[in-house]
C-alpha cells in the first residue's frame, strides 16, 4: 500500500492540506480523508460532497480514501475485494482509484475541513436541515459523481415494490439514543408523540396509508406498531435498545460485517424515505440525505426544529 498506515495514524495530528505535486501539467488529484473516524454515515457523505465542490474549484480530480482513512463503516479486512469503504457504496467522483492517484505523484491530501460554505448542510443554516437552494445544487452533483451502487439501488425499488407501490406512504424518521443529549452542534429531535401528532394530522382518520418508520431505537418501532398496527413497517435493521445514549453507528455487534451493514442500512433507509410521499422528521443528516435524493418532489415536508 503505497500510503501507509504509520503515515495515516501521523496525519491525524498533523492535519493540514498537503501539496505533493510534480507536475502542473497532469491531472492533479485531490485526495480526500476524514479524522475523526467516528462520524455518522451521511455526515461523511455530505463532507465528501463538499470537498468535490471545492476540488472543482481548483481544477482537481477527486477520489475518496477511505482505506487508509477508515471510518466506523469500514471492515477490519477486505469486503467482496474492497478495502475503501466508500466503494463499498458509492463509485468514486472521477473514476479514479486511490492506487492510481498515490502513484501518480500529482496529489493533494485534503485537510479535515467541511466546506459548509460550499452548498452543503451546516448548523448555522436551518439548524442544519438541507435548503431547497442546496437540494437544487447537490442532486445533480451527487447522481453523477458519486452514484449508488447498482445493487443497492435495486434492492431499494424491489423494497418500494413491496411495501410501497400501490399506496400513499408517510415517511417517519425518529432519531434517538446519542442526539437526545443536547450537543454543541446538534439540537435534541423532536419527541415520538410529537412526530405521531403530525402523522394523525396527515392521516386524518384514513387507514389507506402506509408508514415507513426510519430510526434507531427498537422501543420507537415497537411504539409506533402498537399505535397504528400493519400501516407501519421498517427494515431489518440493527436498532439501539434500553435508550442508549450511544448511537448505534458507534455499538458493535455480532455479526458478520456489521460495520458495512451499518452502512448500507442508513443508507437504504435514506433511499427509501426518498421514494414515500410525505416525510415527517427532525433535522438530521439522514433525512437531509432524503430530501436531496427525493429532489423536491414531496408531496409535504414536515420538520420539527430544534426543542
Amino acid at each position: 500500500m503505497i500510503h501507509n498506515w504509520i503515515e495515516a495514524k501521523l496525519d491525524y495530528f498533523r492535519y493540514i492540506e498537503k501539496k505533493h505535486i510534480t507536475d502542473r501539467n497532469k491531472d492533479i488529484y485531490y485526495i480526500i480523508r476524514r479524522k475523526p473516524l467516528w462520524e455518522g454515515f451521511f455526515s461523511n457523505y455530505f463532507y465528501v460532497l463538499s470537498n468535490i465542490i471545492y476540488a472543482d474549484q481548483h481544477g482537481w480530480k477527486s477520489v475518496v480514501d477511505m482505506q487508509n482513512y477508515p471510518t466506523l463503516y469500514s471492515e477490519e479486512n477486505e469486503y467482496h475485494g474492497i478495502l475503501n469503504s466508500w466503494e463499498y457504496y458509492f463509485k468514486q467522483p472521477d473514476r479514479i482509484h486511490i492506487e492510481e492517484a498515490y502513484a501518480s505523484g500529482n496529489y493533494v491530501l485534503s485537510k479535515n475541513q467541511y466546506y459548509g460554505d460550499l452548498g452543503v448542510p451546516v448548523y448555522h443554516i436551518n439548524q442544519g436541515h438541507i435548503t431547497e437552494e442546496m437540494v437544487r445544487k447537490l442532486y445533480l452533483l451527487q447522481s453523477e459523481r458519486i452514484p449508488v451502487h447498482k445493487e443497492i439501488l435495486d434492492e431499494c425499488s424491489s423494497l418500494y415494490k413491496k411495501y410501497i407501490s400501490d399506496q400513499e406512504c408517510i415517511g417517519v424518521h425518529i432519531r434517538g439514543t446519542d442526539m437526545n443529549e443536547k450537543r454543541k452542534f446538534h439540537s435534541i429531535p423532536p419527541r415520538i408523540i410529537n412526530i405521531s401528532n403530525k402523522v394523525d394530522e396527515l392521516l386524518e382518520g384514513r387507514r389507506n396509508f402506509r408508514i415507513f418508520l426510519c430510526c434507531d431505537e427498537i422501543d420507537a418501532v415497537n411504539w409506533f406498531k402498537e399505535k397504528y398496527g400493519d400501516m407501519v413497517f421498517s427494515l431489518n435493521a440493527y436498532r439501539s435498545s434500553g435508550h442508549s445514549s450511544v448511537g448505534i453507528h458507534k455499538q458493535n455487534f455480532n455479526r458478520s460485517h456489521h460495520h458495512y451493514l451499518l452502512g448500507r442500512e442508513v443508507l437504504l433507509d435514506a433511499l427509501l424515505l426518498s421514494k414515500c410521499d410525505y416525510l415527517i422528521c427532525g433535522v438530521s443528516n439522514v433525512t437531509s440525505a432524503a430530501v436531496m435524493f427525493n429532489n423536491l418532489n414531496y408531496k409535504k415536508t414536515i420538520v420539527l426544529k430544534q426543542r
